[in-house]
């Protein structure tokens, strides 16, 4: 059951079918939002800026195919840290590390989870031993990944939650 009481900000399907069509493609330009969810161009301008500025859009990005770039190798690690009030210090300077693309505290027996992308075994390993040397974190458990399936870009569904 979703706790309405946390929501900032009423949005209706038209802000859901503005933020869908972002998430597929950022660059999406206003006149094709327009016509796609039959509104004016004026009109889609002025949602998209009220959805920036309530921070419910925080940045348009582009998707980078890492293992084009020669960085064929993605994986998870899970960290422990000496003392969870340590956290918050230990993936400060986790995310630091490039080749880190992702690090979040979690509940359970570890602390921090985190994924990267690495060019192979020798690069993993010298990410690893970076990691490792990070004052408080005690252990790493880490999966390399074997397939990736694209993210999941389609918000609306869930969005549909909140309506």
């Amino acid at each position: 059951m979703v706790n309405r009481k946390k929501i900032e900000i009423r949005i209706d399907e038209k802000d859901v079918k503005i933020i869908n069509l972002l998430s597929k493609n950022s660059r999406s330009p206003l006149k094709e939002i327009a016509r796609e969810i039959e509104m004016s161009e004026p009109g889609v301008r002025k949602r998209l800026e009220r959805l920036r500025k309530t921070g419910v859009i925080r940045e348009f990005t582009c998707k980078i195919d890492f293992p084009k770039l020669g960085f064929g190798m993605s994986f998870y690690s899970m960290a422990s840290v000496s003392d969870a009030n340590y956290s918050v210090e230990a993936a400060s300077e986790i995310i630091k590390i490039p080749e880190v693309t992702l690090t979040d505290i979690v509940t359970g027996e570890y602390d921090i989870i985190l994924r990267g992308t690495v060019t192979g075994q020798e690069h993993l390993f010298s990410v690893l031993s970076r990691i490792q040397s990070i004052k408080n974190v005690n252990h790493l458990f880490t999966m390399v990944v074997i397939k990736t399936f694209d993210e999941k870009l389609d918000p609306s569904a869930l969005l549909k939650n909140i309506l």
